[in-house]
């Protein structure tokens, strides 16, 4: 059976391990307004701005990846944590003892306190009455275009386009993911998972559950999914938590 708290332990562990070796960032992307990308938001650690993950908020409520997320809830008893959005300059604080859940596999913490409305709203997440143009796809985060021994977080969006991966280069990264052969984690083996390549690469912690973008007929910028591992090899493939309730048009990325 699945342990959660066995899991929790582990990817701790992982997390500590990360921070240790450095984060990294998103390789080869070029900078970006945060205005394009509704929802994206840093967690980071208040004293020294500390990058510990790109998430997205949808309707009040905070998503990251499995790993990303069992270290925060880690690190939330002991000290409080702060979500960054916006131009880089507006936050919300995430008290100590805050807890969230896991919802196939994602994270998901409520945090009461309404974001600010300006250029960056909440995301919006891909639903089957949708139909998405393949061509707009994009990966953003708040790595920098090299990778860096630490990454304090300083307000700077990245972004590269995607494009589809094989079923056999997805098959073999989410292999590599579950038995913990790249950077990220996935421990809980029934969550949904798909893949996308990158001219671009996510390079470690801080970039994990980097969003995936794509722009539906209503000119929406909507979530497709969240980084979870991170190869750090331009132009590879990367697995991502699939937000799309397995939908077929996304299955190994893009369907064309």
């Amino acid at each position: 059976p699945y342990d959660k708290m066995a899991a929790v332990r582990s990817i701790v562990l992982v997390v500590l391990l990360f921070a240790l070796a450095g984060v990294h960032s998103l390789q080869d992307g070029v900078q970006a307004s945060q205005c394009y990308y509704p929802g994206v938001v840093a967690v980071i650690f208040p004293p020294n701005n500390l990058l510990l993950s790109t998430g997205i908020r949808v309707n009040g409520v905070l998503y990251l990846p499995e790993i990303c997320g069992a270290g925060i809830d880690f690190a939330l008893e002991d000290f409080p944590l702060m979500m960054v959005y916006g131009e880089g300059d507006k936050n919300v604080t995430i008290p100590m003892y805050s807890k969230g859940t896991y919802v196939d596999g994602v994270f998901q913490m409520t945090i009461p306190e309404p974001m600010v409305t300006d250029c960056n709203s909440e995301a919006i997440l891909y639903n089957s009455s949708m139909t998405i143009d393949e061509t707009t796809c994009q990966i953003a985060g708040y790595g920098g275009n090299i990778a860096e021994l630490t990454k304090i977080y300083d307000g700077v969006l990245n972004a590269a386009p995607i494009t589809k991966s094989t079923s056999a280069s997805c098959c073999q990264m989410i292999y590599k993911s579950l038995n913990n052969e790249e950077q990220g984690l996935i421990t809980d083996t029934t969550t949904p998972l798909n893949c996308v390549s990158s001219s671009a690469s996510v390079c470690g912690m801080g970039d994990l559950g980097d969003p995936v973008y794509c722009t539906n007929t209503l000119g929406e910028r909507v979530v497709m999914g969240l980084a979870a591992s991170a190869p750090c090899y331009s132009g590879n493939t990367f697995v991502l938590h699939d937000l799309t309730d397995r939908s077929p048009i996304f299955k190994f990325g893009l369907s064309t």
